[in-house]
């Protein structure tokens, strides 16, 4: 399994002009806006993601729907050092995905928890 790191997730965020705000030291929040064309039309879409950039990892990520605000998925991402690299690796991710059912439209939430044994970041985008 691979993912990127918050040094990736800045890169992108500064190529796309993308808010960054600093809340300490070495933590960032990144929000990003996301249009993504499907068969109704385009999409929109809010991501913020909570960001070590000592650590080079990311805390969490929030989506929203850009046009109502409504939270779609919250995730938390836990992280343990690799006794190989003595680097930061995930653990453990933790996830809720909230929506509407189309029947009866209750709102509801689904909770998923993923653990890993081996998780290796990707540092570029090429």
């Amino acid at each position: 399994m691979a993912g990127f790191g918050a040094n990736t997730i800045l890169k992108m965020a500064k190529a796309k002009n993308a808010q960054i705000k600093v809340l300490s030291e070495n933590v960032a929040e990144v929000t990003l806006d996301i249009d993504e064309p499907n068969a109704k039309g385009v999409s929109s879409f809010r991501m913020t993601y909570l960001l070590n950039k000592a650590q080079n990892t990311i805390l969490s990520v929030k989506l929203h729907d850009k046009t109502t605000g409504k939270l779609l998925n919250q995730t938390v991402y836990l992280y343990r050092i690799d006794k190989e690299t003595g680097g930061q690796v995930i653990q453990r991710i933790y996830s809720e995905d909230y929506y509407e059912d189309a029947k009866t439209g209750r709102k509801e939430k689904a909770m998923t928890t993923s653990e890993y044994k081996k998780f290796e970041l990707i540092d570029n985008l090429n």
